[in-house]
């Protein structure tokens, strides 16, 4: 049995908003983390680069 339930335009607004929100959240913590991970390699990278010029 289906029950149709009345979509208020308040709701809709709402839940959408909270999903952006969650997506924007999910994009900048996999983003910091990308960015971490480069930074570290870059800063690995330089210290090899030191130490065989030394």
């Amino acid at each position: 049995m289906i029950f149709k339930v009345p979509v208020k335009s308040e709701n809709l607004t709402l839940h959408m908003h909270t999903l952006i929100n969650d997506i924007m959240y999910k994009h900048a913590v996999l983003a910091d983390f990308v960015l971490f991970k480069c930074n570290y390699c870059v800063k690995s990278v330089i210290a090899m680069l030191e130490l065989t010029h030394q």
